[in-house]
Order: structure tokens, then sequence, then C-alpha cells
């Protein structure tokens, strides 16, 4: 896809709209133009036609949020939060060790997208899903571990029996239930956004709260291209009693 980004990102989102809404061929840079042998330039090709069903999917298919109950809203010293609780449900993961969270969460978010725009077996495309969640380990001065897994929820048409993933590092796990509380805010989210806002829903809920400090989650529920109106939740998983 040859797009250049500009210091306008809303005329690239526009003319990225432009290109996926037109089909792969306007979408796809001509790899094959000459270039390398029959082989090289259909590989190409079938490389271009999975990242154009992952942006299609990505930005037009059926998002799908994942249900929850709603135990309780409170609020705390300003400080507003949710506990809900989840089903066990399946879910695409890939994960990562020894890369810091900014450089390598992109990475991994691309695999589970492709992944579900059709990258798999059967070819499908399954639309989205949301959140995705990224499980991340606190060192105990609040530094992320160079450790964490990213998960999605496979859409609920696939959840009895998922595609196969194509990608050996994308694998398919059964979740249990749980209950979190859940902090959200908004914009691009990094990982220091999410430190900082792990750092207030701690605070917020005090020394005494029933929830594992050795991990939580750091959860997006947009399209990475999205300019803006972006939803972020950090939730911490409650100890079970």
């Amino acid at each position: 896809m040859q797009l250049q980004v500009t210091s306008h990102p809303s005329r690239f989102l526009l003319e990225l709209d432009r290109r996926v809404r037109e089909g792969p061929e306007e979408t796809c840079e001509v790899r094959a133009g000459g270039q390398g042998t029959k082989e090289e330039r259909r590989a190409g090709q079938a490389i271009d036609a999975i990242m154009f069903g992952m942006i299609k999917n990505s930005l037009f298919g059926n998002t799908e949020e994942t249900e929850y109950k709603l135990l309780s809203t409170e609020t705390k010293d300003g400080v507003s939060f949710e506990v809900r609780r989840y089903d066990a449900a399946k879910y695409a993961v890939v994960s990562s060790e020894g890369r810091a969270f900014d450089q390598v969460s992109g990475e991994l978010v691309r695999k589970l997208l492709m992944y579900i725009g059709g990258s798999n077996e059967q070819g499908e495309a399954m639309g989205t899903a949301a959140p995705l969640i990224i499980t991340v380990y606190p060192r105990n001065d609040g530094v992320l571990s160079r450790r964490l897994v990213v998960g999605i929820r496979v859409p609920s048409t696939y959840q009895q029996s998922p595609p196969t993933p194509t990608d050996s590092a994308v694998r398919i796990e059964e979740r249990p239930g749980m209950t979190v509380y859940a902090l959200q805010f908004g914009g691009f989210a990094g990982e220091s956004e999410y430190r900082a806002e792990a750092l207030r829903l701690t605070r917020t809920l005090g020394e005494t709260a029933p929830f594992q400090r050795k991990q939580y989650f750091c959860c997006s529920f947009d399209p990475p291209l999205k300019p803006y109106g972006r939803r972020n939740e950090v939730w911490f998983l409650q100890e079970e009693p």
C-alpha cells in the first residue's frame, strides 16, 4: 500500500478509506511491476491481499464488543470505575518476551488483526472484536517488564470452532471467567499512559482491595487508525475468594 503519512492525518485517513473501499487493486503497491521472480511477485500480491483484508475488516467490519455483567459503578476521590464480570471464552493470543511495550505491541496487534481479517486456514474474515487486551507484568517500581501477551476474543459466531491460524505465533486459548475493576480513559495510549492510569486506579482502590498486583490488562476498543474519540481501559483482575 503506497500511502504517505503527512502532517494532515485526516487526509491520510480519507485516502486510506477511499482505497480500501475501492478494493485491493487500488490499495496494493505494485511489487509485481517487473521486479523479482514470478513466485516472489505472487507472494507479494498475496501479502498485499492479506493486508488489504486486515485493514478493510478492521475499519469497516462489524465490531463485536465482549459482553459483561456490570456488578457496580463506583466513585472514589473523584475517580469513577466499574466492577464487571466477564464469562469464559476462546481468545486468539500472541506473546512476546525481551522487547518493550511500545516496541512490540503494534506488531503483535497486527498479527491478531490479520488473523481475524482472513489470515487463517479457512480464509474467514470474522469482523472485529473489542477490546484488544494486552496483559502486562509490572515490576515493584511500576515499570513494565519486557513480557506481554496480546489477546482478542474470537467473535461469537466462531467461538465453537475458531478458524486455524496460519501464523504459528498465533494460538487459540480458552480463558476462564473473570471479575475486573475497569478504569476508562481516552486518546492514543502507549506504555506511559497505561502506567499512569494503572497508578491512578491503584491509588483509588487502596491497599486492601482484592486484586492481583503482578499483572493487569491494557485494553483498546478502537481500530489502530481511528483518529479521535478513542476508548482505552485499564483492568485489574479481582482475586477470587
